[in-house]
């Protein structure tokens, strides 16, 4: 079942159907656990993500992070501080082949405001997950 007034996210390479919907601050994003499905429509859940602001007249950067021998649930505790803070920025994280990857979303007014929001989220994961960031 899809929430009412969820986004839905079309799956090129199965059957199961992902959505997007927000909650207050919070936009939720639903994919399929299949590797090769989720990827693909991750990617295109951000291409409609960018496409949206930048027609608000916004800067969307996004930067992967590695990281290895950490589990996702672990990664996912300490990218918490992230969910529903005032910083214009999202986060998620997906696994494949013993990898989690972390995608930083930032968005700004401009491209260097941008591009300073992601450094300094990049700094402060590396700090807290020390050597398990590639």
């Amino acid at each position: 079942m899809i929430p009412e007034g969820a986004l839905v996210i079309h799956n090129d390479n199965g059957t199961a159907t992902g959505f997007v919907f927000n909650r207050g601050n919070t936009e939720i994003v639903c994919l399929p656990g299949v590797p090769r499905e989720m990827q693909s429509m991750l990617n295109k859940y951000l291409e409609i993500y960018t496409r949206k602001h930048k027609s608000e007249g916004r800067c969307t950067l996004l930067r992967d992070l590695h990281t290895f021998g950490i589990s996702e649930p672990d990664v996912d505790s300490q990218m918490k501080a992230y969910n529903g803070s005032e910083e214009p920025i999202k986060i998620m994280t997906l696994v494949h082949d013993g990898i989690v990857t972390i995608n930083i979303i930032a968005s700004s007014t401009d491209r260097e405001n941008t591009k300073n929001i992601l450094d300094k989220a990049e700094q402060d994961i590396r700090k807290k997950l020390g050597n398990a960031v590639l």
